[in-house]
């Protein structure tokens, strides 16, 4: 299963049980491709979904107008992104920083 499923799975469950808060915590699996300007709305939408249950934070690959429209989308969720100017338009999990030891 990806993310999308995940998201979905917490959509059914949640709208057969108005009175419960559900809320699926995914395992962190690759983030969905956003390179395709029909599908990214929802690509991006997968994406916040998961990084706020996961706590993660997401590297936007890619630059120009399209980059800078899902860094503010990304950013107006409260997820916490990461831009890289290098490569195609994408998305990826931010490795976790390890605290010295």
């Amino acid at each position: 299963a990806d993310l999308a499923t995940y998201r979905a799975l917490e959509d059914r469950i949640a709208a057969s049980e108005p009175g419960w808060n559900i809320v699926l915590v995914p395992p962190p699996l690759p983030l969905p491709p956003i390179e395709d300007p029909q599908s990214r709305d929802e690509a991006v939408g997968t994406a916040i979904w998961a990084a706020q249950r996961l706590n993660l934070s997401i590297v936007l690959n890619g630059s120009g107008s399209d980059a800078d429209a899902v860094e503010q989308r990304l950013s107006a969720a409260g997820v916490a992104v990461q831009p890289s100017s290098t490569g195609p338009l994408s998305l990826q999990w931010q490795a976790p920083i390890k605290a010295p030891s």
